[in-house]
């Protein structure tokens, strides 16, 4: 949880993947709005999909809790067999999905 607290600084959303290994990657934010919103660049996470490393996601919000937001239930809901936490103003929550249906763990 610490290399995901310290991710949290700036007004930009930050994102990135966490690896099976436990490693924290930060991936480029190409949202046209990164105050508001992430979209992780499909680039710099091809690597990571082709060798199957990918055990969960995170993000920031800036100046927000870290409670799931209408786009993260959206994106969330496209990576099922992953855990994704999101830091915030509040620490970091973890959420999952089942069903279709995000859930903080």
């Amino acid at each position: 949880m610490q290399a995901l607290l310290e991710k949290y600084e700036g007004e930009l959303e930050r994102c990135g993947l966490i690896l099976k290994d436990g490693s924290v990657v930060e991936v480029k934010n190409i949202a046209p709005e990164p105050k508001n919103a992430f979209y992780a660049c499909p680039e710099d996470l091809l690597p990571y999909l082709e060798e199957d490393l990918i055990a969960g996601t995170w993000h920031t919000h800036p100046n927000a809790s870290s409670n799931l937001s209408p786009g993260d239930h959206e994106t969330f809901v496209f990576w099922p067999d992953c855990r994704h936490y999101i830091v915030g103003s509040d620490g970091v929550s973890c959420y999952v999905v089942k069903d279709n249906t995000v859930f903080r763990e």
